[in-house]
């Protein structure tokens, strides 16, 4: 169980890999400047600071690896980005 905020999961069909984001990133409010006027977006950004993650910034949680062989990806937050650019990078392996 976390305590820092309300996590949003998502199961891969092809690897059955598990990643999660905060339901502030899930929704995209992380990018509003407003956002951190609420509690639970404030709440969101001083968590993201303590962490030395950037507030605006959209990251993912790698929760379970699944078959991908993402070892190393295990466990980690990752920017939204970067989960896109790896993504891409296997797709165009095949």
């Amino acid at each position: 169980m976390e305590l820092k905020a309300t996590r949003v999961q998502f199961k891969c069909k092809g690897c059955g890999g598990i990643m999660s984001a905060t339901q502030d990133d899930f929704t995209g409010r992380t990018k509003s400047s407003v956002n951190v006027l609420t509690t639970a977006g404030a709440l969101n950004a001083i968590i993201k600071k303590h962490e030395g993650k950037d507030i605006k910034t959209v990251y993912i949680r790698v929760d379970d690896i699944g078959s991908s062989g993402a070892a190393e990806l295990s466990g980690k937050d990752i920017p939204l980005e970067q989960i896109q650019a790896i993504a891409q990078a296997k797709l165009s392996t095949r």
